[in-house]
């Protein structure tokens, strides 16, 4: 409560605002002796959530790189194509 009163009019001087909104919405622990194992199990989570909802999903078996064509493209070509695009686009952020 101190720190969302703190930080109403801007995020002081000195402190990151990355930290500060991660603190505020709950996303890191406020003790600092548990911040490095809260990261280090958010970091699994998403790993874990990535295996199994990106790494494993069926529209990315195939990999080839036909695109599908425009016209009467179905529900899972279209999923299929942004997938595609979208396992292109992760490594690069």
């Amino acid at each position: 409560k101190v720190l969302s009163e703190l930080t109403w009019g801007g995020v002081p001087e000195g402190l990151s605002r990355c930290e500060v909104w991660q603190l505020l919405l709950g996303y890191r622990p406020l003790t600092r002796e548990r911040r490095a194992d809260a990261l280090l199990k958010k970091r699994e989570e998403y790993a874990n959530l990535r295996q199994n909802l990106y790494d494993a999903s069926p529209a990315l078996a195939c990999d080839g790189d036909s695109s599908p064509s425009n016209s009467g493209v179905s529900g899972a070509d279209s999923e299929a194509s942004l997938l595609k695009q979208i396992r292109k686009d992760l490594p690069r952020t």
